[in-house]
């Protein structure tokens, strides 16, 4: 019989991932905000949230996020990737979302993948 001391114990996962919420996204300037509230981009959005789709995630190239439709108007983001342009356009993503009253899930929902430039890649191989 094992003693007390020489029983195995399970370790708690560590959070391995980073994740982010509203507030570490980037300001908008007006031409941002000007194209998030584009008619294509709320009529899209808008379509993305309708309730046969609750479930459905789609992975948008253009911004380097992956979204999910959880009902009631909520898009959750998934991932994104961790580079200035895709903080951008999550930000607008944020506020297409916000202009057709809906929500946008954040943290601690988002897993953001690192950035790794071509350099750092090809010096991970060699």
């Amino acid at each position: 019989m094992l003693t007390q001391q020489q029983m195995p114990t399970r370790e708690e996962p560590k959070n391995q991932y980073q994740t982010l919420d509203h507030d570490d996204l980037p300001v908008l300037c007006i031409d941002d905000i000007t194209s998030s509230l584009d008619r294509s981009n709320t009529e899209f959005i808008l379509d993305f949230m309708k309730t046969e789709n609750i479930g459905r995630y789609l992975y948008l190239e253009q911004l380097g996020a992956t979204i999910q439709n959880v009902g009631r108007k909520v898009v959750r983001c998934l991932t994104v990737d961790g580079n200035e342009s895709s903080l951008v356009g999550l930000a607008m993503l944020q506020c297409t979302v916000r202009e057709v009253s809906g929500k946008l899930e954040l943290a601690p929902y988002t897993v953001v993948i690192p950035y790794v430039t071509r350099d750092q890649e090809v010096e991970n191989l060699g």
